[in-house]
């Protein structure tokens, strides 16, 4: 998974990802398996230079994102926004 933020980072996209609008504006989810298990990392980039705000990590155990999961991703995003529009975040 830290591969795949280093791409978002550099300005690239990940391997396998889909957007997260119902989160908030730009917000994606990077999506990986291998034999154990799928893997879900939730994130936004933000900002010049750009910054990569994670917002949620989780495994995912059936075909939706639980609930609980979009819930506080979406708080950390209003909070996200809300620190960057004080000037506290870059």
């Amino acid at each position: 998974m830290g591969f795949q933020l280093r791409r978002v980072q550099k300005g690239l996209a990940p391997d396998n990802w889909k957007p997260m609008s119902s989160i908030g504006q730009g917000v994606c989810e990077i999506r990986f398996k291998d034999d154990v298990g799928i893997y879900r990392t939730v994130y936004v980039l933000l900002g010049e230079p750009p910054v990569v705000y994670v917002l949620a990590v989780f495994t995912k155990k059936t075909q939706k994102t639980p609930q609980t999961v979009k819930d506080l991703a979406k708080h950390r995003y209003k909070s996200v926004m809300a620190r960057r529009k004080k000037g506290e975040l870059p």
